[in-house]
């Protein structure tokens, strides 16, 4: 059994593999996900003694993994009711906690995420919007489209034909 401090390596080793220019997109990315992953474990972690029901560092990790994997679920957004009935479904399999326990754990840990999320992301938006439009006032805008591709006043079928007629290339 390897230790649960052995985890912490892992974004030491991808931050030394970023130092080789080659690699260190790669190596950031991983590194991000890490983090990310690391924060997903501590979030069970606590969510589990908050409804007073502690879970040890192993336990926070698989529910962590499995939940990153419902998550992906690509015709339901964000594993919406997957990831609860997923965790109620392991929380008795790696830890003495009860089925429902697992459910009101993970429905506890999706208000705590909606509530930090959702305004960190109307925050992020309007600061998104706000460089858009300042760094927009403050370049000129190019057109770096060739002159063919340049915007016509005339209808589309019409535009794509007098695109396939000045461009040669094609043929």
């Amino acid at each position: 059994d390897l230790p649960g401090e052995f985890s912490l390596v892992a974004p030491s080793v991808l931050a030394v593999a970023g130092i080789v220019p080659r690699a260190r997109t790669i190596a950031l990315a991983l590194l991000v996900r890490q983090a990310e992953f690391a924060l997903l474990t501590f979030r069970y972690w606590v969510v589990f003694r908050l409804i007073g029901a502690p879970i040890d560092l192993e336990a926070a990790i698989v529910l962590a993994s499995v939940n990153a994997i419902a998550t992906l679920i690509p015709f339901i957004s964000s594993g919406l009711g997957v990831r609860e009935w997923i965790t109620g479904l392991i929380t008795p399999l790696v830890s003495p906690d009860t089925f429902s326990q697992g459910i009101i754990a993970e429905l506890v840990h999706r208000v705590a995420e909606i509530t930090v999320i959702a305004p960190l992301g109307m925050l992020s938006l309007a600061l998104l919007a706000a460089r858009v439009r300042r760094e927009s006032k403050l370049t000129p805008r190019q057109d770096h489209a060739p002159s063919r591709w340049r915007r016509r006043r005339c209808l589309p079928s019409r535009c794509f034909r007098a695109r396939l007629q000045d461009d040669q290339s094609w043929r």
